[in-house]
């Protein structure tokens, strides 16, 4: 993939689109990774077309970034995985500086919208709550106030592997869509 990210695009673009690929594959899988540079491709010949040499291919290099974080937003799922994975806490005891035998917690503050409810529900219901106004001021009452989750007890880790283990191998289902 990076071959074809250097031999699509120009060189001034490498840099934000290897760190969006990088994002991209992460966030889904490797076919997502094509369908980003597939992207990417058609909106660097958009910049070509209209004299973007003679700017360094300056908006390629700002639609690799851009399009990565709108293909790889970071939904409340994404949150609880990234902050459950192993090598999160292993960084994390390496900048507390802690021995092996010690015991590192951590605090999680987390403070998810309806918005970002809305989105983890199946999309029917999810639609349904953001159509209704009522429900779904209800729905951000309860919901948006910050949280400390207490990643280093049982059920603190617990919150979030759950919330994390909703994430879904989609290697077969479209690009997700925004909904209006």
């Amino acid at each position: 993939m990076v071959g074809r990210l250097r031999a699509e695009l120009p060189e001034s673009a490498w840099p934000l689109a290897f760190t969006g690929l990088k994002r991209i594959v992460d966030y889904q899988d490797v076919a997502y990774g094509d369908d980003y540079l597939d992207r990417l491709g058609k909106l660097a010949a958009l910049d070509a077309a209209n004299a973007g040499a003679a700017k360094g291919f300056a908006f390629t290099a700002e639609a690799a970034r851009r399009l990565a974080v709108a293909m790889a937003y970071d939904d409340v799922i994404r949150v609880a995985d990234i902050k459950v994975r192993p090598s999160r806490f292993a960084r994390l005891r390496a900048e507390a500086g802690a021995a092996a035998d010690e015991i590192v917690y951590a605090t999680e503050y987390l403070r998810p919208r309806a918005e970002e409810i809305c989105g983890m529900l199946p999309a029917g219901l999810g639609s349904f709550i953001e159509r209704n106004s009522v429900l779904f001021r209800a729905l951000d009452r309860l919901v948006n106030r910050g949280r400390r989750v207490r990643i280093g007890r049982i059920g603190g880790f617990l919150q979030l592997f759950c919330v994390a283990a909703l994430k879904t191998d989609t290697a077969d289902e479209p690009a997700p869509q925004a909904r209006d």
